[in-house]
């Protein structure tokens, strides 16, 4: 905004106007050098950030007062105390934990200098040793969300988080049955979920150090890749104890979702092709099956089989006259998918335009 001997407006005036979209902030510094008769402007700030904010203006006229007021100005930062940290996890329906409350963890884990690497994940006894008495997590099924969420709060709960330390909700999970459903279901939609940023240790590393953590196949796999996500929301909330008393409490804050590759189950897929398909079998403005066309599918059916060592297992039988689907107009019209013995099965939309003389039907899930 300057250069020690004036200030220049159009950069003054920018920066004013970037301060404008924070709807919270725990405090706002600024550090006035150079020439002091244009410090005033630096008080502008105090205008335009957000209410309840602290605002302090450092002095750094000279070589000796600039080390002076970053030395003070550390301090001052280290005196803001983050505590009360609650962190809620709501699983999608993409996944589940392993084994219960056995699968969910909390961990105090000390950072390296550079705020990104770990040293080493805290012993009960070491986080005693800070005054964390016990980090409590806890998951229960939300009724209303029809989903598994996830706790974690600290006791004391006002316990104060130190400087240059995280606070992690770890948890183990597996696909689901669905997972299976819906990535077969998004891949012939082309429309699977993508990893959002930061949701990955090589991506993070990248972005804060330049560099990968290591190999793409472990610490790469969910920014900017395909498949499904792994939670509906994730959320933390604290609160600051300000340097000059009090309590602040921010925003609550938002993770981004990463996700989960699942691969696809097999999948079994039949074209059932007819001799003269027309208007006296099916109508297709309207979706419906005359009553020929009923009593021919009602002829047809298919035994899908596994065969393995032990022998052969009937897994299901299609029947393509089957009730569900015959005289529901909008499974021909627009595609629709139907539950049977476990597996998923998809009758495609017919259109004569596209294909001709034959019913594509897709079963999902197979071992």
């Amino acid at each position: 905004m300057a250069q020690g001997i004036n200030y220049i407006t159009p950069a003054l005036n920018a920066a004013k106007t970037q301060l404008k979209y924070f709807v919270s902030l725990d405090a706002f510094y600024t550090v006035g050098v150079g020439n002091k008769s244009n410090w005033n402007k630096l008080e502008e700030f105090a205008r335009v950030i957000p209410n309840g904010t602290d605002y302090k203006n450092f002095d750094a006229s000279n070589i000796s007062q600039l080390g002076q007021s970053f030395k003070a100005l550390t301090n001052e930062i280290a005196e803001a105390k983050i505590h009360s940290i609650n962190i809620e996890d709501t699983l999608s329906e993409n996944v589940e934990l392993v084994n219960g409350n056995t699968s969910i963890k909390g961990e105090l884990v000390k950072m390296q200098a550079n705020g990104v690497e770990e040293d080493y994940v805290l012993s009960e006894a070491e986080q005693r040793s800070l005054g964390l008495n016990k980090i409590e997590v806890q998951q229960h099924f939300d009724s209303s969300k029809n989903r598994t969420v996830l706790n974690l709060k600290t006791s004391p709960e006002d316990f104060v988080l130190p400087m240059g330390y995280e606070l992690r909700l770890v948890a183990n999970v597996k696909p689901t049955a669905k997972a299976y459903t819906n990535m077969a279901q998004k891949e012939r939609n082309n429309n699977l979920d993508i990893g959002q940023p930061r949701t990955d240790l090589n991506d993070i590393y990248m972005k804060e150090i330049k560099r990968n953590k290591g190999a793409e196949d472990i610490y790469g796999t969910s920014v900017n890749k395909l498949g499904l996500y792994t939670n509906d929301a994730a959320t933390i909330t604290h609160k600051v104890r300000r340097p000059k008393g009090g309590d602040g409490t921010p925003p609550t804050e938002s993770y981004n979702k990463p996700i989960i590759k699942v691969e696809s189950r097999g999948y079994l897929r039949i074209n059932k092709f007819f001799e003269g398909f027309d208007s006296k079998l099916f109508r297709e403005s309207t979706g419906e099956w005359t009553n020929l066309g009923k009593i021919v599918l009602s002829k047809i059916y298919f035994d899908v089989y596994r065969k393995d060592a032990d022998g052969e297992k009937l897994l299901t039988t299609i029947n393509l006259g089957d009730g569900r689907w015959i005289n529901d107009t909008d499974t021909f019209k627009n595609g629709k998918a139907y539950k049977i013995d476990g597996y998923d099965i998809y009758i495609h939309k017919i259109d004569t335009k596209i294909i001709q003389e034959y019913i594509p039907v897709t079963i999902d899930n197979l071992p």
